[in-house]
């Protein structure tokens, strides 16, 4: 229970995080639109959109570019991603803590 607990909790993180991110890139692109260059902000919001985005946003990405459907949907990606990405954050530091106290 108390394992479920922290990837929910891992994972509600994540997705939180990604959402802000994801809005603020996008409120930064509309700069852009004038020609300007990419500012220092910009460049460090779009590395931690691939990142946070990766990997299964970046897999399906190309999958429901193609659908002509809602927002919410496309939105809806972002929740498994963030799962595996608690699922994994959590088992990286049980790995790290369990190779730690074998030292």
């Amino acid at each position: 229970m108390r394992k479920t607990l922290i990837i929910l909790f891992i994972s509600s993180l994540h997705f939180v995080v990604t959402v802000v991110v994801f809005f603020i890139s996008f409120g930064i692109s509309w700069t852009r639109l004038a020609g300007a260059p990419p500012s220092v902000l910009e460049i460090i919001i779009n590395a931690a959109t691939a990142i946070l985005h990766f990997p299964l946003v970046m897999l399906l990405a190309p999958i429901f570019s193609n659908w002509e459907s809602s927002l919410l949907i496309q939105f809806l990606q972002f929740v498994p991603n963030s799962i595996l990405w608690g699922i994994g954050l959590y088992f990286l530091t049980a790995f790290i803590k369990k190779r730690s106290r074998n030292r």
